[in-house]
């Protein structure tokens, strides 16, 4: 208990630090909880070294540094795959498309996308029923809006648009 404790503290801390804008902080704070966990710390949330990883993804993006981010949002995949938090996968994985559309990749993003669709058609029946499935479903579609928004493709933007609203108020 005092593990899981200790990790939502050093989570926290990174978050607001993220949050407030002091990256470095934020950076340290989630790295720190990385090797807290690395060292073999017991603790009862299974997700919550794929969010380590996914804060220090956030922070490398933020200061710039899009093979770093892509790196530990990668990383943070995996772990998610390993306790098999399918929306978490996917989840991370927009993370992913979205780092490349911010920093003007537009081949990896779009091939990015194309697996995003896969994954999301993989889900089961059940599970697409689920506000969480619909709002990460309404979140890849507004990624694709954004992306045919930048590549002047404004009807296919809309019809993005469109999409990503449907899902949100489902």
């Amino acid at each position: 208990k005092d593990n899981d404790v200790l990790a939502l503290a050093l989570y926290e801390q990174g978050y607001d630090n993220f949050m407030e804008g002091a990256v470095d902080k934020a950076l340290n704070h989630f790295m720190a909880l990385s090797d807290f966990i690395k060292s073999g710390a017991n603790l009862s949330d299974q997700d919550i070294e794929a969010e380590a990883l996914i804060g220090v993804a956030q922070c490398y993006s933020a200061m710039g540094q899009q093979a770093a981010a892509i790196k530990y949002y990668e990383m943070a995949v995996e772990k998610y795959k390993k306790v098999e938090n399918k929306l978490g996968e996917i989840s991370t994985a927009n993370s992913i498309a979205s780092t490349y559309l911010n920093f003007g990749n537009t081949k990896a993003y779009l091939d990015k996308y194309q697996q995003l669709k896969t994954m999301l058609d993989a889900v089961d029946p059940a599970q697409k029923a689920t506000r969480d499935f619909k709002s990460l479903a309404g979140a890849v579609a507004f990624n694709k809006a954004q992306h045919e928004l930048i590549s002047n493709k404004y009807q296919d933007a809309i019809g993005e648009y469109k999409v990503c609203i449907n899902y949100f108020e489902q």
